[in-house]
C-alpha cells in the first residue's frame, strides 16, 4: 500500500496469480469500511494474508524561525492517518504489517527515473506487463509487493521474467 491523499493499493493472489490495483480517496470512514471488506473474507477463508505498507517518516526540515525554534514545515500528514486506519483494521484481525521505506520505490533522493537505488523501476514493471500509465500510487504499491516478493521471499521467477537491458553500457567498435 502507498498511503496518502490518494492511497494506492495493490493485491497479488498467489492462488490464481492475479494482480488487482486501485486508488482509494482519503475519506476515513470509507477507508475503514474498505479495509474491513478487503481483509475479512481473506481471514475467514484462512488465506495467507501479508500486508505491505510504505512507512511514513516525519522529518522536520527547513530553516529556523526568528525565535530559534525549528520552523513547522508544510507537510501533508494524511499518510499517517491512512496508516492509522490500516493499523486498526490489522490489529482487529491479528495481522502484522511489513513496513517498507519510500526509498524502495522513490530512491534515496526521491527521483524515480533512472535511479540506481531503485530496483523495481517503471521499465521493469512494464516488462512484467503490470504497468498502468498515470496510476502513480497504484504502481508504487505494486513495486512494494514486487520488492517484498523478490527480496524478502526470494522469488527468482520475477528476475527471470525480465529482459536484459544494455542501455547503461557504452559499446565501441573494435578495429581488427
Amino acid at each position: 500500500m502507498d498511503p496518502g491523499g490518494d492511497t494506492g493499493l495493490a493485491e497479488y493472489n498467489y492462488g490464481n496469480r492475479v494482480w488487482r490495483t486501485t486508488v482509494l480517496p482519503y475519506e476515513p470512514l470509507v477507508l475503514y469500511g474498505f479495509f474491513l471488506a478487503w481483509i475479512r473474507p481473506k481471514k475467514a477463508a484462512q488465506s495467507d494474508v501479508q500486508i505491505i505498507c510504505e512507512s511514513f517518516d516525519y522529518r522536520p526540515v527547513g530553516k529556523y524561525n526568528f525565535g530559534g525554534s525549528r520552523a513547522v514545515p508544510k507537510v501533508d500528514l494524511t499518510p499517517r492517518e491512512v496508516i492509522g486506519i490500516l493499523k486498526l483494521v490489522c490489529a482487529q484481525h491479528d495481522l502484522d504489517i511489513v513496513w517498507q521505506k519510500p526509498a524502495i520505490v522513490n530512491g534515496d533522493d526521491g527521483k524515480k527515473t533512472n535511479n540506481p537505488s531503485v530496483f523495481w523501476t517503471d521499465a521493469k514493471v512494464k516488462q512484467l506487463g503490470l504497468y498502468k500509465p498515470g496510476h502513480v500510487h497504484e504502481m508504487d504499491a505494486v513495486k512494494h509487493i514486487l520488492h517484498y516478493r523478490s527480496f524478502t521471499l526470494g522469488e527468482e521467477g520475477l528476475y527471470k521474467a525480465l529482459k536484459p537491458s544494455f542501455s547503461h553500457y557504452t559499446f565501441e567498435e573494435t578495429m581488427a
